[in-house]
């Protein structure tokens, strides 16, 4: 991965009772689980069979188990005891005759750590065995996520003591499990009470994946119809104490939907009557959502043709586990009924009309491969995100469109269209090599049995691969949309039947470009930025990519030193070359002298995001305020509508700016076309780079701004974050001062204003250097060279079609 992860304790806790039958095998499903930094501890809760010496033969067999005993107290004591002689930052509960996947803390840890300090407990799915194991049912398709309290109260998505995980601290917050509903009465819901009681405090996750097997016996306390209601009152009484904000409406819909749970259980548990009684108890609306699954089990028998175990270290196919009997995510509340109703009209529709584009779109795009085959040229098919064009990354735009102009014969395969403006007017050809791809589940499916069928053997080394590098198991790469949607990538790759591929950044068009050149025996490459530094996505797997790449673009000599240092070889594959700019768009033009009026200008054209460092920025211009400096700044750019977190950064410094008087000194400009741009960087004195290095890794490499800045003879002030060092030289070519440093900004642009004479001379440095190293026509030539020699490898390898 690009980042060492975070690997904390893992407490795993099971309490048991008189449970020999079937503890040895929960305990080896939580020791053979993937994720190897957890502990197990045991408490055996007063057994009068031979479940102690069970316990204990694990305990001498692995150090990781440990077995506390203590007389009869019931589950919840026995938990407790086991929660205070815990040491991970994690606890996992597992019943003592439940299952787990061998994938199932590793996955949780992951999306427990992804989501943040806030949320305390993740879940996930959870299938139903018997007391053989046998899968006979499986959870709904619970996806609800963030605070959730109100969704946890009136149905328990959360579903039994050995699915979530929680942050200790939280656990230990809340006093763990309650042992009473009242006195002399156990509490039969206290995995329910304390998921909810972390809820009221803490948000939730979900790993959409079944990773729990919750064995379903006769004469289990589950089964305890009257007692259970007690207990949920007991519960639901407590919340009411906790929140007093929450609604009286809300804790009856709750008590009905808990009565319909009752009613399921006695179903299930063959007491008919119990049922009927319980479901009249929840009224007439939430029995009749049900009625048609109800009747569908009793006119229709299930049978199981797939019947799968779920047994410690076992693999499990997902995809053919039964559909839930009862999909309560389906039919959560009367009020979703209408919405529920008319998704069921228009999926099938909504499927049908993206089987006919995906045939038109492929269609389309193999007749195009025919003709342009005519053409003779070497045939390039490249990715890089779900949109085209994207504004932010024009420097993309501009690499794909020199091997146009050098001579191959180039497509460039996009989802979502954007506004043909985001596309430089220099690069509007460009526009007529884009061609559109269509990735939909259903599709995505389709695709995947399509080579599943034709070339098992690759499918299943192309996911071994995937799952070695990225730290998964295979089942979890195999229900990976990404992965899903890399065998639609390799249809319409397949159509056009080009001589190389070409993605960027180490997100999903890597992923789409590796699966579709090992399935096609297809050559490719990827161009890389700084992404491969932060861990931000489940498949940014490095080392695979540099292990199967045979040609890779590092934008600077630090990139490609970073990618060795995390592969640990030197990678021949690999070469440096930094965007080109076409440098004859850009005159400069000399600049006024200081004079007693004279207002120098400031530049900066960036996206708003903490790596562009505009916070050290606006307190750089403060500082030059109150010298009187007589200079303004302005930043051309935006922040991006899909980043919330880029918004609330913007409103910072918009109210920094605010409190501190700015508005004359510091002006944002938005989004700007790129003749915007060169009048910009014309009309400006200084163009400014304050950027720095995030502490999770993100920077920017050689940002093309500052190319461009230099090509129209911008005097260059700028840090030493990413790959700048590479650009120019510390008072050869610009001003370098270290990142994080306003007032190394400051005192470095108030020696620009006040030298005339430097200014001048750094400016012209620039332009010799831009034209020199970083020219279009100079720094694409390697790149070409390298794409047209991995083109004569495969030389005179089995065309495409021969594979089919």
């Amino acid at each position: 991965m690009a980042a060492k992860k975070n690997v904390p304790l893992v407490s795993v806790i099971i309490p048991v009772y008189n449970g020999a039958d079937f503890i040895g095998e929960s305990i080896d499903s939580a020791l053979q689980q993937s994720y190897g930094n957890l502990e197990v501890i045991v408490v055996d809760d007063g057994s009068t069979d031979n479940t102690l010496t069970v316990l204990n033969q694990y305990a001498v067999k692995d150090a990781r188990v440990r077995v506390i005993s203590q007389p009869n107290g019931g589950v919840s004591a026995a938990r407790n005891t086991a929660i205070a002689a815990a040491r991970g930052e994690f606890i996992a509960p597992l019943d003592a005759d439940d299952i787990w996947r061998p994938s199932k803390l590793d996955r949780q840890v992951r999306r427990m750590l992804a989501a943040g300090d806030e949320t305390a407990l993740v879940y996930s799915w959870w299938a139903w065995i018997d007391e053989d194991s046998l899968i006979v049912d499986r959870s709904p398709r619970w996806t609800i996520e963030g605070s959730a309290l109100e969704t946890l109260m009136y149905v328990n998505f959360v579903g039994n003591a050995s699915v979530p995980l929680f942050r200790k601290s939280a656990v230990d917050a809340v006093g763990g499990y309650r042992t009473h509903a009242m006195p002399g009465e156990p509490l039969i819901c206290e995995d329910y009470d304390l998921a909810l009681r972390i809820a009221a405090n803490h948000k939730i996750a979900c790993v959409q994946d079944v990773l729990v097997g919750y064995r379903r016996r006769r004469g289990s306390r589950s089964t305890a119809l009257d007692t259970m209601w007690r207990s949920q009152q007991a519960v639901m009484q407590s919340i009411r104490a906790l929140r007093p904000d929450l609604k009286p409406a809300l804790f009856k819909a709750c008590d009905k939907q808990f009565c319909l749970y009752i009613a399921g259980l006695a179903f299930m548990s063959g007491d008919t009557i119990s049922a009927i009684r319980w479901g009249l108890r929840s009224g007439p609306k939430l029995p009749l959502l049900v009625a048609p699954y109800v009747l569908k089990m009793l006119l229709f028998p299930r049978r199981n043709k797939h019947p799968q175990y779920m047994r410690p270290g076992q693999k499990l196919d997902t995809s053919l586990l039964p559909e839930p009997m009862m999909p309560y995510d389906r039919i959560l509340s009367p009020k979703q009924l209408p919405g529920r109703l008319i998704w069921a009209v228009i999926k099938p529709v909504r499927d049908l009309i993206h089987r006919i584009m995906h045939a038109r779109l492929l269609s389309q795009l193999r007749t195009d491969g025919e003709k342009s085959l005519a053409s003779g040229k070497p045939r390039v098919l490249a990715t890089a995100c779900w949109h085209f064009p994207i504004y932010s990354q024009t420097f993309v735009s501009r690499e794909v469109f020199a091997l146009v102009n050098k001579g191959f014969e180039v497509r460039f395969l996009y989802a979502g269209l954007n506004p043909r403006t985001q596309l430089p007017d220099d690069l509007q050809p460009l526009w007529d090599h884009k061609r559109r791809i269509l990735y939909a589940d259903s599709t995505a499916a389709r695709d995947f049995e399509h080579y599943q069928s034709r070339m098992p053997g690759k499918v299943r080394i192309i996911t071994q691969i995937i799952a070695s590098a990225a730290g998964m198991d295979e089942e979890e790469v195999l229900a990976n949309a990404h992965f899903r949607h890399a065998f639609t990538f390799a249809r319409f790759v397949e159509a056009w039947k080009p001589d190389y591929i070409h993605t960027y950044f180490f997100y999903e068009a890597a992923v789409f470009g590796l699966v579709a050149s090992s399935l096609l025996g297809i050559p490719r490459g990827v161009s890389c930025y700084a992404d491969h530094m932060v861990d931000d996505y489940d498949l940014k797997i490095i080392p695979a990519h540099m292990e199967t790449c045979d040609v890779v673009v590092a934008t600077s000599a630090r990139i490609k030193r970073e990618l060795e240092e995390l592969v640990g070889r030197s990678l021949p594959s690999a070469i440096v070359k930094p965007n080109g700019i076409d440098s004859t768009r850009f005159n400069p033009v000399d600049r006024p002298p200081s004079g007693p009026n004279r207002v120098f200008r400031g530049i900066a054209i960036n996206r708003i995001h903490a790596k562009k460092g505009m916070t050290y920025l606006v307190e750089a211009i403060k500082l030059l305020r109150d010298r009187g400096v007589p200079f303004v700044m302005q930043v051309a750019g935006e922040y991006d509508d899909h980043d919330p977190q880029g918004l609330a950064y913007f409103e910072q410094l918009k109210q920094y700016i605010a409190d501190n008087s700015l508005q004359s000194s510091f002006q944002f400009l938005g989004r700007q076309s790129a003749p915007q741009v060169r009048q910009h960087l014309s009309d400006a004195d200084i163009f400014v780079a304050p950027f720095v290095e995030l502490a999770n890794g993100d920077k920017d490499g050689i940002p093309t701004a500052l190319l461009e800045a230099m090509a129209a003879g911008c005097a260059i002030v700028a840090t030493d974050a990413g790959s700048i060092t590479e650009v120019f030289n510390n008072g050869v070519e610009g001003l370098m001062v270290p990142q994080c440093n306003a007032v190394a900004l400051a005192d470095a642009i108030e020696l620009m204003v006040a030298d005339d004479a430097l200014r001048t001379r750094l400016a012209k440095a620039t332009v010799e250097r831009v034209r020199r190293e970083f020219d279009v026509s100079t720094c694409e030539a390697i790149f070409h060279e390298r794409v047209r020699l991995a083109i004569s490898k495969r030389g005179a390898a089995v065309p495409v079609a021969a594979t089919r």
